[in-house]
């Protein structure tokens, strides 16, 4: 009888202890990386014309600014691939953001989304 006593306490000590589940960092990374893509992609083609921060954050769903400008707005901006209608007043509330120009031959890419 001890020994069926044992071996069920042995059974109900292997049913509670941890198990290992299947790596699935890859691909929650790899979804993550897209969303961001997506994020960045819907932003590049919004701002097609100039739009506002606030105009932005509404077209994504987004509701918390810090998060928005750091994790976002940022990134674009230092990469070149979104630009300020105001460059020489980035704090000015009537800033605006558009998309640089991918094809154009100068460097300069003024006026772009203020037609």
């Amino acid at each position: 009888m001890l020994l069926s006593t044992t071996h069920a306490t042995m059974q109900v000590a292997a049913d509670l202890a941890p198990r290992k589940l299947p790596r699935m960092w890859p691909a929650s990374t790899a979804q993550v990386t897209a969303q961001a893509e997506s994020v960045e992609e819907q932003v590049l083609a919004f701002c097609q014309q100039a739009k506002s921060r606030a105009e932005i954050q509404e077209h994504l769903g987004l509701k918390d600014r810090e998060h928005f400008r750091k994790e976002i707005l940022n990134p674009l901006l230092d990469s070149g691939q979104l630009l300020r209608t105001l460059p020489d007043k980035p704090t000015s509330p009537k800033q605006k953001f558009y998309t640089a120009q991918v094809n154009s031959t100068s460097s300069d890419a003024e006026g772009c989304g203020n037609e």
